[in-house]
């Protein structure tokens, strides 16, 4: 998917996204996953498409792809091989969700990590606020949900929120050299080694779609997450 193909909306987009990871998750002879580009698009970046389907809506007429960036983020963690996620540029809204769900992030020296709900006016429903809090603290990411701090790849690598930092022009390099280091010594080895990142991620889908939001958060909120 490129960013200039004019036949992608919204919706297309993810359901393309999704498949492709249902397919990668799927195959027995991939052992590692690499993601970039249109992966990390928000809904702000989409300035590609002016005559194009209309994207889902609800039946209050809003925009609705909350189920397919819900389920684009279950199969990123529930597939039984690891995802490197290739960042560059602005990284926020959905963007992030997809880059929190990879278990190693790769940036360009450019790339900004930005936690924007505040501005976006809306509440993160698709593992955010999970996984921020795992890889920051709670205290950390309290202050960044409520102050929508914008944070540069030296920040965001100090946090954790990125592994990795390179060139913009080596971040194709050396995003596939990793996941092809990765898949080397992921696929040669036994079936145990390979629920080593099911290990790692324990409870980590459970936290982040089992949660009751209705019970926690009220009715009208809930909606707004699920």
């Amino acid at each position: 998917m490129q960013q200039g193909d004019s036949s992608i909306d919204r919706g297309a987009l993810l359901d393309r996204f999704l498949a492709a990871l249902e397919d990668l998750g799927g195959s027995a002879d991939i052992y590692c996953v690499a993601l970039e580009g249109l992966a990390f698009v928000g809904p702000h970046d989409y300035g590609l498409q002016t005559e194009c389907p209309p994207i889902p809506r609800s039946a209050s007429g809003a925009t609705d792809l909350s189920p397919l960036r819900r389920a684009i983020i279950r199969s990123m963690l529930e597939m039984d091989k690891p995802v490197v996620g290739l960042l560059a540029g602005r990284i926020a809204g959905f963007a992030l969700d997809v880059a929190l769900a990879c278990d190693i992030r790769v940036a360009a020296e450019s790339t900004r990590v930005q936690v924007d709900f505040v501005e976006r006016g809306s509440l993160p429903g698709h593992g955010t606020p999970w996984h921020l809090a795992q890889l920051v603290g709670r205290g950390r990411a309290a202050e960044l949900a409520f102050c929508a701090g914008e944070l540069d790849v030296v920040e965001a690598r100090r946090l954790g929120l990125v592994t990795l930092s390179v060139s913009s022009d080596e971040l194709g390099i050396a995003g596939r050299k990793l996941a092809r280091h990765i898949a080397v010594r992921y696929g040669g080895t036994t079936p145990f080694a390979r629920r080593l990142r099911g290990v790692l991620a324990m409870g980590q889908t459970q936290s982040i779609f089992g949660l009751d939001h209705g019970a926690v958060l009220g009715p009208g909120v809930a909606r707004t997450l699920n």
